[in-house]
């Protein structure tokens, strides 16, 4: 981690997902470390807790999406271990502007569940 600070805190809670949003956003503009990915350049923060206090707040009242679904679909093709945009692209119709011959660079799904032989980090989590 060297000389890297990575937030002023290790974990945050908040009642809601928007409370909870609200203290990570703001330590990410603080404290963030610039990256560089595909998409641009942008700041992340690791290592941290998060703790929403009232698991029934979960879904947020500030946070606008295409589709009431759009969460459930990226979840959804996430475990699928998929990258294709013919799969999300329906629930988020925005990848349509970053695929590359009908594939998303950097999905998560392959980079959980399609190691090429190396060890499944999900079948170590589970």
């Amino acid at each position: 981690m060297g000389d890297q600070i990575i937030s002023q805190h290790s974990s945050y809670s908040g009642e809601t997902i928007d409370d909870l949003m609200h203290k990570v956003y703001e330590s990410i503009l603080e404290y963030g470390k610039p990256i560089n990915p595909t998409k641009g350049p942008t700041k992340e923060i690791t290592g941290i807790l998060l703790e929403l206090k009232n698991p029934r707040a979960r879904l947020s009242r500030t946070e606008t999406r295409g589709k009431v679904f759009s969460c459930l679909g990226e979840l959804c093709w996430y475990l699928a271990g998929n990258d294709e945009l013919e799969f999300i692209k329906y629930y988020i119709p925005k990848y349509d502007d970053c695929h590359e011959q009908g594939i998303i660079h950097g999905a998560y799904g392959p980079r959980l569940f399609n190691r090429r032989g190396e060890v499944d980090p999900m079948c170590w989590t589970v």
